[in-house]
């Protein structure tokens, strides 16, 4: 399996995840995970861990490992480029906190993908299996990255 740093378009402190567990392209699913530390970038010290708000992160960095192992699948050196979260709908936040010292999986399915839109079914769950957050995650994905966003702050 890959490296985050070879799959995501960013580095620490912003890579969230801890790594993938697996991947099944043909089927477009992904299973990726989270440990959560006091040395994390969203980690709350008054809530005691990750508050869940940012289970959408934790999504979205999932959903760009789907898209950078399945690049890497058709070209060794494809180098993954940043992309946008449009949204989601239906989120549902079941617990308050990430806990700290705590292993979260989250799994995201394909819905829809093309070369510039995605939509991904996408949950997470505890140690015992218990569903803490589900959204449906849409992104965006130019095809020249740069190009758009110097194009928008014209």
């Amino acid at each position: 399996m890959y490296e985050l740093e070879e799959l995501l378009p960013h580095g620490a402190p912003m890579i969230v995840l801890s790594g993938v567990r697996s991947c099944d392209i043909e089927n477009s699913k992904v299973e990726t995970f989270f440990t959560v530390s006091s040395s994390d970038v969203f980690f709350d010290e008054n809530s005691g861990g990750v508050p869940s708000c940012f289970a959408l992160e934790y999504m979205a960095q999932s959903i760009a490992c789907f898209v950078g192992i399945l690049g890497k699948s058709k070209d060794a050196s494809f180098k993954q480029e940043i992309g946008f979260v449009l949204g989601t709908r239906k989120m549902d936040l079941n617990i308050p906190v990430f806990e700290n010292s705590k292993t979260y999986s989250v799994r995201a399915e394909k819905v829809f993908f093309d070369e510039e839109m995605a939509s991904f079914e996408c949950a997470i769950f505890d140690e015992n299996n218990f569903e803490c957050a589900l959204a449906t995650v849409n992104a965006f994905k130019p095809k020249n990255p740069l190009k758009f966003l110097n194009q928008n702050n014209e």
